[in-house]
C-alpha cells in the first residue's frame, strides 16, 4: 500500500506534466496562429497603403498634367492670338486654287512647326474643301516679330468663290 501511496502522486505529477506539456503546446499553437494572423494583417496594411499610396501618385501625376494642359492651351491661345496672317491671295492658276500669304509673330516666343488651314469658301460662304501647308517647317523657327511667307495650291474646285484662312496649330 506503502507503494501504491508513492505511485499515486507520481502519476498524478505526471498526467499534471503531460497536462501542462499540453497546454504549452496549445498555447504555443495559439500563439504561432496569432503571430500568423498578425503577420497576415500587416501585410494587409502594407498592400492597402502601397496602393494607396500608388493611387494618390497617379492622382497627383494626373492633376499635374491637367495643370500642364490647361497651362499649355492658355498660352496656346495667347500664341494663336499673336500669330497674324497678312497679305493673303486666293486666286484660280489653271487648273489649280493658288493660295499665298504671310505669318507674322507678335508673341515674346520663338514658334515652331506653324500650320495654317486654308477653306474654301462658295458664295454663301459655306466650306467647299479644306488643306492646310506649313507657314514654318518642323524644325524652323519664327522669332518674334518675324514673319514668313506660305503658298499652297489646291486643285480647282468650280464652286469656290473665296479662302479664309487661320492658324491652327504651333509648337512652342
Amino acid at each position: 500500500m506503502k507503494r501504491l501511496f508513492m505511485i499515486i502522486p507520481i502519476v498524478s505529477i505526471l498526467l499534471l506534466s503531460a497536462c501542462s506539456d499540453s497546454n504549452k503546446d496549445e498555447k504555443e499553437l495559439e500563439n504561432q496562429v496569432a503571430a500568423e494572423e498578425v503577420e497576415k494583417e500587416e501585410e494587409r496594411n502594407a498592400e492597402e497603403e502601397k496602393q494607396l499610396l500608388e493611387d494618390q501618385a497617379a492622382k497627383e501625376a494626373k492633376e499635374k498634367e491637367e495643370r500642364k494642359k490647361k497651362d499649355r492651351e492658355e498660352m496656346g491661345k495667347e500664341i494663336l492670338d499673336n500669330l497674324i496672317i497678312e497679305e493673303t491671295s486666293c486666286e484660280a492658276v489653271r487648273n489649280f486654287i493658288q493660295v499665298n500669304g504671310y505669318v507674322k509673330n507678335e508673341s515674346i516666343y520663338g514658334l515652331m512647326s506653324i500650320k495654317v488651314r486654308v477653306e474654301y469658301l462658295d458664295s454663301s460662304q459655306n466650306v467647299v474643301d479644306t488643306d492646310y501647308t506649313f507657314a514654318v517647317a518642323p524644325g524652323e523657327v519664327l522669332l518674334p516679330n518675324e514673319r514668313k511667307s506660305f503658298s499652297l495650291m489646291s486643285p480647282v474646285n468650280d464652286s469656290i468663290s473665296n479662302c479664309s484662312y487661320y492658324v491652327y496649330d504651333v509648337d512652342y
